[in-house]
């Protein structure tokens, strides 16, 4: 195995994740009808009782009256049934001591080590897919591959061996098992773990040798492929620095904008000062004009208590400075 990146998917996307997709359903089927205490119903008749107290080696006498019963079994447990006549969901109880004395045969024995080696071989093959996604193989490790998904399909169909062992013939009298939801389950999980199989053979190749013919010529996908992959990395560098340097020059533009805006106001301010100061001039220039002409003055006469004189200005004069250079002009009576 070589590593050539994070998550580089070196032996193809689409088929490196359909393998992962069938290892992990391989896995949950095998662990369900492994550990489930439905793998098979057992169908008998006997004058003891259910498959305990027929399966107790301490039970020396049973009743004279002979029953129909139908339970469910597993490799480890079996599922406990009140109608000895009609199944009805209940609890998974393991098998005791007494009842696995009675239960073991090489058969059962054997089938019991099998199912406990396809779980973990399940594993392993789960952990060794996630490997996969950035490590290449070459062929050494791609037959590995393929002999450890045959080994998981014939040591599931193996299990089905459970027809030929004492909990399908010796339990009681007239004994006979028929598949159960977890022997279909185990079906299930050997068709997938084949299909993986498949996968590998046609879809997982060594790195240099998956050879496709592209224009006439011979062409390694996986050379291709990370040809395109550097392509498409350097082309998401080039995009990160276009959008930094795109960053950057809004900043600056905001910036500048910023400037001006504070620029423009306070040349507004300014000029609104300088308009509020020429406003006033005028006005004060106006009142005191007003002071200054013959009406306000003969009236300030007046007010002075000047009774009985009068004070003729003549028009010319308009102010302080030309009423008192006016005096030749002007008649005072």
């Amino acid at each position: 195995m070589k590593f050539q990146g994070l998550c580089t998917f070196p032996h193809g996307y689409i088929s490196t994740l359909s393998l992962l997709a069938g290892t992990a359903s391989g896995l949950g089927a095998t662990v369900y009808a492994f550990a489930a205490c439905r793998f098979v119903f057992v169908s008998f008749t006997s004058r003891w009782g259910n498959i305990n107290e027929v399966l107790d080696i301490e039970t020396d006498a049973g009743g004279n009256e002979y029953r129909d019963f139908r339970v469910s079994g597993g490799l480890y447990s079996w599922l406990t049934s009140e109608d000895a006549k009609r199944f009805e969901p209940g609890s998974c109880t393991a098998f005791t001591p007494d009842m696995m004395e009675s239960l073991s045969d090489p058969y059962f024995d054997v089938i019991r080590i099998i199912a406990v080696a396809a779980v973990l071989l399940s594993f392993m093959m789960i952990v060794w897919l996630f490997l996969l996604l950035t490590l290449s193989m070459g062929k050494v490790e791609i037959f590995f591959m393929k002999l450890c998904y045959v080994t998981l399909t014939a040591l599931i169909g193996s299990t089905f061996l459970v027809f030929k062992t004492n909990l399908c013939n010796d339990v009681g009298e007239s004994t006979e098992c028929t598949l159960d939801e977890g022997g279909l389950v185990a079906i299930a999980g050997s068709i997938l773990w084949f299909v993986c199989f498949l996968i590998t053979c046609f879809f997982i190749s060594p790195p240099g040798e998956d050879l496709i013919l592209i224009d006439g010529e011979l062409r390694s996908v996986y050379e291709d492929r990370q040809i395109e992959r550097k392509r498409q990395a350097e082309i998401r560098k080039m995009q990160r620095e276009v959008r930094r340097e795109e960053s950057k020059m809004e900043k600056e533009q905001r910036r500048q904008e910023k400037e001006v805006r504070l620029s423009e106001d306070e040349e507004v301010f300014r000029k609104s000062k300088q308009s509020n100061s020429n406003v006033e001039t005028p006005e004060k220039e106006k009142q005191g004009n007003e002071l200054l002409t013959p009406e306000t003055f003969v009236q300030s006469v007046d007010e002075n208590g000047d009774d009985g004189m009068e004070v003729f200005l003549s028009t010319a004069c308009n102010s302080i400075e030309d009423i008192m250079n006016c005096g030749g002009k002007n008649d005072m009576k």
